[in-house]
Formats: structure tokens, C-alpha cells, sequence
């Protein structure tokens, strides 16, 4: 794990008796829309109750769930689910059953929250922590009174607090939102429309009142990590639809959701995400796209995958990869192929596997071993075998005489490195051990190896070697500083001016300090806008995921700063590296994220900033993204420090 990370996290399997807790809200009826009150500004909405109905039933029948059963009036709730609908709906009660509900659960279990009704946007213009420039917000039926002090609607990053309380606790926590605009976490309201009715309102002129962090659930004290997943009805700058009349009004987005999870019983999310929006765009929805966002190689109710998947199309000629350079695919990789996420994750075996022939930075040509058989339009792929081709390491073998032929077949056998000279990683026995360990040439270990006669030495050595070889393919993507045309900033100083930042003598590397919060900031200097990625590599060879938090990317505008919304506190000292990468359209950044060496399990897919969002970014690569064109990347050293001056 990374130094940076603000407690020791660890990921946490789900265990045999984990259990799935959800809160459904709906509301239709606002106690201040322009029906009830004649300065409202917005209308009532007509199926979200229908909604909450529809995906309930689904629930039920494809995963068992015990979940509650309305009577009369707008509230119910058993010991697996709550249900608030219309004016029970309020922010007080929706925060409170979320902390509720949080409380009940323990590491490993799954918080499901399903949200139907309208949301908005409000100009963020102070914390500077959302790309897109603006806060989204969902609405309770008691927002938007006139005349109040601040609107009673609910800010995506209150949504985001609660989710940090509930992964930092080990708990999984997937959010389904049935509304406009709601990539990012809400519904939009508005007038109907002949394309149907919409789920949309005009953007929120004043304050939205932040929840005050007394009112979350704490922390737990145990080091586990959760992960999120999130599925929207629709892009941000998208509408979600309403079809039907009378009493059978519904949203499109959830009645084809509720089809797909009985279609697709056990899926994971990326798979249920993908046939739904096929159905949407089926049944004539093309302007309305769902969206999904973090650990979309999980399943409802199970442990987060570590297997990186990527997307891709088949055609005459073979099969296009979605993830090129700038995904972490290189020439000489060996992928198989399979139908979905769910085989792919899976021990399905693969429709094809193939190498990889040509690399851009944003898509790659895999060249089947069997030439090209008859597939499916909808592909995903997982990588079998990494080629570091030119950048493979150098390792000088000094293991004790009896051990060093099993390290030199070792090395040959794991096609990560070779053994030359000169040398970047030293193999030596350990201090007082008959097992042998990685070691930089200045003497840092990295990684005990065990026993070089050991059968799986060579796995684990590939493996070790392995995070080292991908951190210089991440680094390897730098290019000219001086045409990089970004600013990068990281200071113990928390109100630091964020177009600039604090001055540096000339020669010196940025410092922060020990166990003291740290804000990270980037600007676009170009003049359209661009895609921000920041990693953060530890002395260890760990990377995490620093920006972007928590959500699909947006692009930052012309000049705008982009900060981190939770502080770094760095808990031990030594050197730190950050590699900014900036692009034209959005890129794939789960494969460069992993743990530290030493520590086991692949990837460590935890953010260094959130603390809870595990595998925040894993999964496919949105197969809508446009293709990356222009990009730059710079490379920042930054030294953490044991010690604060005086």
C-alpha cells in the first residue's frame, strides 16, 4: 500500500454469511414543486414509486432478497431493506436510514441504495474538487422550499462522504440513480418533452446546505477497504425519460434494468450495465446512454475482482482493443477474449486468445491464434501475458551458488526482466534466511522472494519484478515538460493559491510533511479543455489512482484547477512520485493501478485520497469513450518528510 493513504487499508474478501442491506427512495410529489405551491419552479415527477416497485421485484426474484413489503403509506422498511416514497422521503429520514443501515453492516457486506427522483446542478466555483466546474444534486421532497436559507437537496459530495464512512468500514456500496444527468450521481428535472417526459430542473441559484460530518456514521477501526459501483439512467448531459401513462408511468432506464437483472441472474455490474443500455437504445431511448462507474467487475452481493478487463469489437480482420499504450497494453502481450466481464473474471474459458500486434495510445490490434472465428458483436478481454518488450528490467543474481540456477531460469521463465548488466534489481539472500529477496542496487528490499527451489518462485518473482516494470511503463509515458502545458502542486499549506502555488527554490523538490494533510492540485494550461489522470507511485512501486476521485473523468476547462476533495496524510516518510497524464477524451486507468512489492494479491485498486473507494476505477473501459488523440504526461518527485521545521 501506498504512504499516502490516510489509514493502512487492506482489501477485504466477502465472507460466506455476507449480507446485502438497501434503502429505496421515490418520490413523485414535492412539497414545493409548482403543483403544491405556485412559485415553484419545477413539476412533479409520476413514476419513480413505479420504479422503486420494479427494481424491488427484480431484486427479489433474481437474488432472493428478503426485502420489504409496503402496506399503506410512504414508509416500510424490514431488517434487509427500507423504503421511503413521496413525503416520507425527506433529507432527514434519507440520511438517517443510510446511517442505519450503515451501523447494521459489518466488513464484507454490500449497502445497496436505489434513487428515483430529480436532482440538479449547482456551480462549483469554491472547493474547485469537480472537473465538469459543478456540484450535482438529488432532491428530497422537502428541497427547494422559497424563501429558506439554503436548498434542503443533497450535494454529490455529502453522497460521497457517506460512501467514504460506509468502504472505510469494509462495506460495499453501490448507488443506482434513475435520473437526468445522473453519471454523476442525480436526476434532472424539467418540462415533458415529445421524446417523453423528463426527469430534470434548472440548476440551483444559492447554497445547497452540506451535511454536517457529526451527522455520518464513524469510521470503524478495522483496516479493510470496500468498493462502489454506481450505475446512472443517464450521461450528465443527458436526460432520463419517463414512458407510459395512467398509473403505469415508469422509467425507462429502470424497467429495462429490472428485465436486465432477471435476464442476466449473478452478472456482474459491467454486464448488466451493457445490456441495459442496449435495451434502452432498443426500445427507442438513443438520447438517453446509462452510465457505470467503479468496480463493474464485481457482482451484487460478491468480492471485487482484481482482473482488469478491457473492451473490444471483432471484425474481418481480428479484434480491436479498446486500451492502447495509454491503458498499459503493449506489443507482444498475450489477451484471451471472451463475451462479457462475467466469463472474464470467471474460470469461463476464453473464445480466442491472441497477441497484440500493434498499440496506439488508445486502442490496440490483437491477432487471434486461430485466425477469426465467428464472435460476437460485445467483447471484453483480459490480459494473459504482459511484454515489457524494451522496457524489461536488468537484474544482477546474487543469490547463493546452490539457488542461483533456479533464479536465472526463473528470471528467463517470467519474461519480465533479464539477467544483465547494468543492473536496475539485485536477487541476494536475505539476512539470516535461506530465502532470497528483491532488492534495489542501493539496497532497499522490495520483496521476499521465498525459496528459489520453490515451484512457484518464478510466479512470484515475475509478479514482484513485475510492479516495477509497470511503474516505468507508467513513467515511460512522460513527455517534453516544456510542451506538457500542465501545472502540477502538492503543499502542507491547505489554502494555498490554486492558479499558482507556493514558490520553490530553484533545484529543490517539492516536500510534505508527516501524519500533516496535503492538498494536490492540477491546471489545464491549454486552451480547450483535457482529461486529467494523476498517480500517485510509492517508494515500493504501489500505485494509486489520485485523481480522478471516485467517478468517469470529466474534462477540465481552459485553466481550471482541479483539487483533491479529501487531504493526503502521508504516515511515513521517504520519497514519492506523481505522474500527471492529460488527454483529449477520456482513457482506461485501472491497469496501472497495484500494491506495493511485498505485498500479495495483484492489485491493490485502493485511492490513496478517499480511503473507500477499492477499485474505484476497475472495469471496462466505456466503449462510447471517444478515441484518445493528443496527450502529455510530466513526471513530479515530491519528498515526504519525517519532521516539520520549527
Amino acid at each position: 500500500m501506498t504512504r499516502l493513504l490516510m489509514a493502512l487499508a487492506v482489501l477485504v474478501s466477502t465472507p460466506a454469511a455476507a449480507t446485502i442491506r438497501a434503502l429505496f427512495v421515490g418520490v413523485n410529489q414535492y412539497r414545493y414543486s409548482h403543483t403544491h405551491n405556485p412559485d415553484g419552479q419545477f413539476e412533479d415527477l409520476k413514476g419513480t414509486v413505479n420504479d422503486v416497485t420494479h427494481i424491488k421485484d427484480a431484486l427479489r426474484t433474481a437474488y432472493q432478497l428478503d426485502l420489504d413489503r409496503p402496506d399503506k403509506g410512504c414508509v416500510s422498511r424490514n431488517a434487509v431493506s427500507t423504503t421511503l416514497t413521496d413525503d416520507c422521503a425527506t433529507r432527514a429520514a434519507l440520511i438517517d436510514e443510510l446511517d442505519a443501515r450503515i451501523a447494521q453492516s459489518a466488513p464484507g457486506d454490500t449497502l445497496l441504495f436505489y434513487y428515483a427522483g430529480h436532482g440538479a446542478t449547482v456551480r462549483d466555483d469554491v472547493e474547485h474538487d469537480q472537473a465538469s466546474g459543478y456540484d450535482t444534486t438529488i432532491l428530497t421532497t422537502d428541497a427547494r422550499q422559497p424563501g429558506a436559507d439554503a436548498s434542503a437537496e443533497i450535494l454529490d459530495r455529502d453522497i460521497g462522504a457517506i460512501i467514504d464512512r460506509a468502504t472505510g468500514r469494509g462495506i460495499n456500496v453501490v448507488t443506482i440513480f434513475d435520473s437526468c444527468y445522473s453519471e454523476s450521481g442525480t436526476r434532472n428535472f424539467g418540462i415533458n418533452t415529445p421524446e417523453g417526459r423528463a426527469r430534470d430542473a434548472p440548476k440551483l441559484i444559492g447554497t445547497a446546505q452540506s451535511i454536517p460530518l457529526s451527522a455520518l456514521p464513524a469510521a470503524g477501526s478495522q483496516a479493510v477497504q470496500g468498493y462502489r459501483v454506481h450505475l446512472a439512467a443517464a450521461r450528465e448531459s443527458q436526460k432520463a425519460r419517463e414512458t407510459g401513462q395512467g398509473n403505469a408511468v415508469s422509467g425507462v432506464f429502470t424497467t429495462q434494468l429490472a428485465a436486465t437483472l432477471l435476464d442476466l441472474r449473478g452478472a456482474t455490474f459491467d454486464d448488466i450495465l451493457t445490456e441495459t443500455r442496449r435495451k434502452v437504445e432498443e426500445v427507442g431511448q438513443g438520447s438517453q446512454s446509462p452510465r457505470g462507474s467503479g468496480a463493474l467487475t464485481a457482482r451484487l452481493g460478491g468480492a471485487v475482482s482484481h482482473v482488469t478487463v478491457l473492451d473490444a469489437a471483432s471484425d474481418a480482420t481480428g479484434v480491436t482493443i479498446f486500451g492502447g499504450r495509454l491503458s498499459g497494453v503493449t506489443v507482444g502481450s498475450r489477451f484471451a477474449v471472451f463475451a462479457g466481464s462475467s466469463q472474464a473474471v470467471s474460470d469461463a474459458a476464453p473464445l480466442a486468445t491472441g497477441n497484440v500486434t500493434t498499440v496506439t495510445p488508445a486502442t490496440a490490434t490483437l491477432s487471434l491464434d486461430s485466425g477469426a472465428p465467428d464472435l460476437p458483436k460485445r467483447l471484453v478481454v483480459r490480459e494473459l501475458q504482459h511484454a515489457f518488450g524494451t522496457r524489461a528490467l536488468t537484474i544482477r543474481n546474487l543469490a547463493p551458488p546452490a539457488d542461483r540456477a533456479f533464479v536465472s531460469k526463473a528470471i528467463a521463465d517470467g519474461r519480465v526482466a533479464t539477467e544483465a548488466e547494468p543492473a536496475q534489481l539485485m536477487i541476494k539472500q536475505g539476512v539470516h534466511s535461506p530465502t532470497v529477496s528483491l532488492v534495489t542496487v542501493g539496497g532497499q528490499v522490495l520483496a521476499d522472494l521465498g525459496l528459489a527451489a520453490d515451484p512457484r518462485f518464478s510466479a512470484i518473482l515475475a509478479q514482484e519484478a513485475g510492479k516495477v516494470a509497470r511503474v516505468n511503463d507508467l513513467i515511460g509515458l512522460r513527455t517534453a515538460p516544456d510542451s506538457a502545458q500542465l501545472a502540477f502542486c502538492i503543499s502542507n499549506d491547505m489554502d494555498y493559491d490554486l492558479m499558482s502555488c507556493p514558490p520553490l527554490e530553484t533545484g529543490k523538490r517539492r516536500q510534505i510533511f508527516v501524519r500533516q494533510d496535503a492538498r494536490l492540485t492540477v491546471r489545464n494550461l491549454t486552451d480547450r479543455k483535457r482529461y486529467v489522470y494523476v498517480f500517485g507511485i510509492d517508494e515500493k512501486f504501489g500505485v494509486d489512482l489520485i485523481l480522478p476521485e471516485g467517478a468517469q473523468a470529466d474534462p477540465i476547462d481552459v485553466s481550471r484547477p482541479l483539487t483533491t476533495r479529501l487531504p493526503l496524510r502521508p504516515t511515513s516518510a521517504g520519497p514519492y512520485r506523481f505522474v500527471t497524464v492529460a488527454t483529449d477524451q477520456p482513457i482506461d486507468a485501472a491497469a496501472f493501478q497495484q500494491s506495493a512489492t511485498g505485498a500479495r494479491g495483484g492489485n491493490s485498486c485502493a485511492n490513496a485520497l478517499q480511503r473507500a473507494l477499492c477499485a474505484v476505477m476497475q472495469g471496462t473501459r466505456d466503449p462510447d469513450a471517444p478515441k484518445v488523440g493528443d496527450w502529455t504526461a510530466i513526471v513530479t518527485d515530491v519528498d515526504v518528510m519525517g519532521k516539520a521545521p520549527e
